[in-house]
């Protein structure tokens, strides 16, 4: 195949391809390369990569996406930073204060709590369909996320 086909292929959209005779050295090297391209996992980088608690909850950073049982659930950018951070650090307890600093990046503030619960609240309605609460409220010290049952 000459250069500006391959060239012309990869402008097109093509992800890879393989020319005749194959080197399988080259051909094992793309294909993991593929396979992180797919699940959206970064080596370099926990935070792009894909969490997957079997069929119950898929959480991708890369595509901003979260699927509940298959289907996928509308979260403002709040709502999704909160849970990947929270599911990224299972069993762990935030108080509202170390939430709201993480999330929304500021010092925290008496209206913070406030504005922590609501989104915590509207989180836990979005993804009720689950049948279990993945994130749970520990009285008096903060929330954690506690992965479903069935991952």
């Amino acid at each position: 195949m000459e250069t500006e086909e391959i060239v012309a292929l990869y402008q097109a959209g093509v992800d890879s391809f393989m020319e005749y005779p194959v080197n399988v050295e080259i051909c094992a090297a793309q294909v993991e390369s593929l396979i992180r391209l797919y699940l959206g996992v970064d080596k370099l980088s926990k935070q792009h990569s894909t969490l997957t608690f079997g069929s119950a909850l898929i959480i991708s950073p890369r595509y901003r996406r979260v699927l509940v049982e298959g289907k996928p659930i509308k979260l403002t950018r709040i709502e999704f930073d909160l849970l990947d951070y929270l599911a990224r650090h299972q069993y762990q307890v935030f108080s509202a204060g170390q939430l709201y600093g993480q999330i929304w990046n500021d010092t925290f503030t008496r209206n913070g709590e406030s504005t922590v619960i609501v989104h915590i609240n509207t989180l836990r309605k979005k993804l009720g369909k689950m049948g279990h609460r993945v994130i749970e409220t520990m009285r008096g010290l903060g929330y954690r996320f506690v992965p479903p049952s069935n991952s």
